[in-house]
Order: C-alpha cells, then structure tokens, then sequence
C-alpha cells in the first residue's frame, strides 16, 4: 500500500539534512513510478533524509542498498548551520536509527536494507558480478569534489540496467565540483525543475 506522499516529506523533515521539498517530490515521484520490486543504490545518505523518502516510496520486498564511509564529520542544525563534531560512529547509529523506525512505524518489514560502510569502487569492484545490471534506480550524493563525483559516477554505469534512472543531488554552481564534473563530462542531464537541485540521466 502507498504511503501518502505529504506523509513521507513530513517524516523526512524530521531528519536534518539538505533536501528541500521539491528533491525529496522527485524522489517519491520517481520511485513510484515502479509497481514491482526493484533494486536501487544510494551513495552518501548522511543522516537518512533521502532513505527515508526512497525508503517509504519502494514497492514492497525492494532492495535498497546504502553505502557511505560514516565517517567523522561535522554536525549541522536544521539551518545548515555547523554545530560541533559528530563521529563516523555516531553518525552510523544515527543512521540505523532514523532508517529503522521509520520501518517499524510503517510495517516495511519486506524491504530489504542493506547498510555497507565502503568506498563505492572498493564495494563494486568485491561485487562486480553480482551487481552487474542490477540496478533500476542509482542516486549519488557522496563526494562533492569533481574527482569525487566523476570516481562514483562511473563506478555505477555498469551497475544500471539500461534505460534506469541515474540520479543525484547538488547540481548548481553552488556546489562547483558537482557542476563542472556534470557541464564538462556528461554535458546533457535533465534537473527536476523548481527549488531542486537534482540532476537525472533515465
């Protein structure tokens, strides 16, 4: 049963992060366009905000595989505004703490979350036969460096079925290595329009 898009923002508004209402739209927009069990890869969840909008949305017994490093980092209100240190740990449990309620609150007990602490290309080199063409849905929103963006974003094309969605977040001058990787390597994307940063290949 579909959960009320209102409903998945407002969860998601819980969890700080930098996802505005018309990202977090594109999310739920996109995932329900699927009415059977798919597979989709997330790079870099922080706290959980985007899981929990891609979390709620999925088909039942989906997979959803998260991968981050977790690792120390600062911590933010929800303005953005830095407010101390926060652990790679702690931002793990933090994690699994946000995913997991959400979980049993709703009964999504049928998908399948898989939670990986790697690199993206030490995970998809171990996984490479496994993983080949695997994938309906791939968002990116880890390392905002220009050799950041460009290491995940090939280490996932394999790993797209074809004709799928390859996403990801903070494209806009505002974040510059995003940007230029995408305006000088990829060149045509389309944006989701409205506040969102958020750029797609499908």
């Amino acid at each position: 049963m579909k959960i009320d898009p209102n409903i998945i923002i407002e969860e998601a508004n819980k969890i700080q992060g930098w996802f505005n209402e018309d990202d977090l739209k594109f999310l739920i927009n996109k995932i329900n366009l699927y009415k059977t069990p798919i597979n989709v890869f997330e790079i870099g969840p922080f706290k959980g905000k985007s899981t929990i909008a891609i979390l709620m949305s999925l088909p039942e017994n989906s997979n959803l595989f998260c991968i981050d490093l977790f690792s120390d980092n600062n911590d933010f209100d929800f303005d953005g505004e830095i407010i101390g240190k926060i652990t790679g740990k702690e931002l793990l449990n933090m994690f699994i703490e946000n995913t997991n309620s959400i979980i049993d609150k709703y009964n999504l007990q049928t998908i399948n979350l898989e939670i990986i602490t790697d690199d993206t290309m030490s995970f998809m080199i171990a996984n490479e036969n496994k993983f080949a063409n695997y994938f309906d849905f791939i968002f990116i929103d880890g390392d905002h460096r220009y050799e950041g963006i460009k290491h995940d974003f090939i280490c996932c094309l394999d790993f797209l079925k074809e004709g799928k969605i390859l996403s990801g977040h903070d494209y806009g001058p505002h974040c510059e290595g995003v940007y230029n990787f995408i305006k000088n390597e990829i060149k045509t994307v389309k944006t989701a329009g409205g506040r969102s940063s958020i750029w797609y290949i499908d």
